[in-house]
C-alpha cells in the first residue's frame, strides 16, 4: 500500500532519474517495465494490469502503481509520504467500502462527494463519480480480477473503465501531479499542471460551501409530542 510500483518504458531513463531525484528516497520505489504497445494507452493500461497480476500472485491485498511522471506536489516527500501513511492505514480499515483511490485527478466531471468514513485528520477523501489520469492510484484486491478482465476487450482507455466499473476516490490535498513533458501516450508536450490546480480547488471548495451551509444552517426545533 506505501510501496510505490512504477511503470517506465526502458529508453525513458530520463523520467526514471528525474523520479528518483523528485522523491528524494521518501518511498521505496520499484521500477517495473512498461509493456510498450500502440497506441501508447494501451501499453500504459497493459503495464497497469501487469503490476495487479504480479500483486495477485503475491497474494497482496492493495497495490500501489505509479506512472513515471508522477512528481510530488505542494509538499516535500516527507510530508507526502507522512499524508499518504495516514490515509492509508485509514483506508486498511474500512477495505469494503472503496475500490480504487487516486492521489490526485485533473479533472472531477459530475462533481465529487466528501467520504467521512475513510477521511483522516490531515487528508479528506472524496467519491469521484469520473476524473482523469492514472499517474497514482492504489488498486484493492477485490478488483484484481475485473481489472486483469480488461485485456481481453482492450476498451476503453483505462481512466474511462475504472470510473464506469468501480468506485474511485480521490485524496485531498493532492499529493502528487504529472511531471510537464513529452508524453509517449499522447505523442507532444503535455503539462497538467492548471488542470490539478483548478480540480482541487474545485473539490476544496465544494467541502468548504457544505460546511458553511451546516455551520449556517437554523437549529432543528425538537417536535413537540417528543417533549412529552
Amino acid at each position: 500500500m506505501n510501496h510505490p510500483h512504477v511503470i517506465n518504458l526502458d529508453k525513458r531513463t530520463d523520467r526514471w532519474a528525474n523520479l528518483e531525484k523528485e522523491w528524494k528516497g521518501a518511498f521505496k520505489l520499484t521500477r517495473v517495465p512498461a509493456v510498450e504497445a500502440s497506441p501508447g494507452w494501451v501499453g500504459c493500461a497493459l503495464s497497469h494490469i501487469k503490476i495487479i497480476e504480479d500483486a495477485k500472485a503475491r497474494g497482496d491485498p492493495y497495490v500501489l502503481v505509479w506512472e513515471d511522471d508522477c512528481i510530488p506536489r505542494n509538499r516535500h516527500p516527507r510530508a507526502i509520504k507522512e499524508l499518504w501513511d495516514e490515509v492509508s492505514y485509514k483506508l486498511s480499515l474500512y477495505p469494503d467500502q472503496w475500490d480504487i483511490v487516486l492521489g490526485a485527478t485533473s479533472a472531477a466531471y459530475n462533481s465529487a462527494t466528501y467520504n467521512p468514513t475513510l477521511s483522516t485528520h490531515h487528508v479528506q477523501v472524496y467519491n469521484l463519480p469520473h476524473g482523469f489520469t492514472t499517474h497514482w492510484v492504489l488498486y484493492n484486491s477485490r478488483i484484481y480480477d475485473r481489472m486483469i478482465s480488461w485485456k481481453e476487450v482492450q476498451e476503453p482507455q483505462i481512466d474511462v473503465y475504472l470510473f464506469k466499473n468501480f468506485r474511485v476516490k480521490v485524496i485531498v490535498p493532492f499529493v502528487a501531479e504529472q511531471a510537464p513533458g513529452f508524453s509517449d501516450i499522447e505523442s507532444h508536450v503535455a503539462d497538467y499542471t492548471n488542470m490539478f490546480n483548478r480540480t482541487e480547488e474545485h473539490i476544496s471548495h465544494l467541502r468548504q460551501c457544505l460546511t458553511t451551509t451546516i455551520n449556517n444552517s437554523p437549529p432543528v426545533r425538537t417536535p413537540s409530542f417528543m417533549n412529552r
